[in-house]
């Protein structure tokens, strides 16, 4: 594993894949995590419904705007923020019988529930903007949370008209293990 503040060779990377349609309905994004290509959502078993992802991985995040049947319209991410939300370990408890809950993040370095996420590149002509930031958002903690994450967008029509914000958000769960079936 490398240093927290680089992302090595060895690393293994988790892209989470946002996208929303500029000009949809809803609020709701598309998401997908992702590792080596394949889609981490986990269909069946104990932890069906929720994300596996590996302790010590590095979370990458990739956003597309896309507009169906028109010109692409230009979009700037203002701000994005994540907050985790700890499960009840069901499996250990604390002193005197109290329950025992995961930390609030599983970032490493990372005390508190809230994460901004700042810095995204501007979206390319396909509508694709990342954020990769200067230290590795690396997941340390094995554990399950809720994840709620907002994505405030800047829109700007293509006959350059005033533009607007929109919100989009989306809430799957989150757990962190070591990389075995019987975490």
């Amino acid at each position: 594993m490398s240093h927290h503040d680089a992302v090595g060779p060895d690393d293994r990377i988790v892209w989470l894949k946002i996208s929303f349609d500029i000009s949809q309905r809803s609020q709701e994004l598309a998401w997908m995590f992702e590792e080596n290509n394949h889609d981490i959502y986990q269909r069946k078993g104990a932890n069906s419904g929720s994300v596996a992802v590996n302790q010590s991985a590095v979370m990458r995040i990739q956003v597309t705007g896309y507009q169906q049947n028109n010109p692409f319209r230009l979009y700037k991410i203002i701000q994005a923020g994540m907050v985790t939300v700890p499960h009840i370990n069901p499996h250990k408890k604390s002193p005197k019988d109290r329950i025992f809950r995961y930390p609030p993040s599983p970032f490493k370095g990372q005390k508190y529930a809230m994460h901004l996420f700042e810095n995204f590149s501007p979206p390319n002509p396909c509508g694709v903007s990342q954020w990769l930031p200067s230290k590795a958002l690396r997941i340390n903690t094995k554990g399950m949370w809720e994840l709620y994450m907002y994505l405030t967008v800047r829109i700007y029509p293509k006959d350059h008209a005033l533009s607007h914000l929109r919100i989009f958000r989306f809430d799957p769960e989150l757990e962190v293990n070591n990389g075995s079936q019987d975490d």
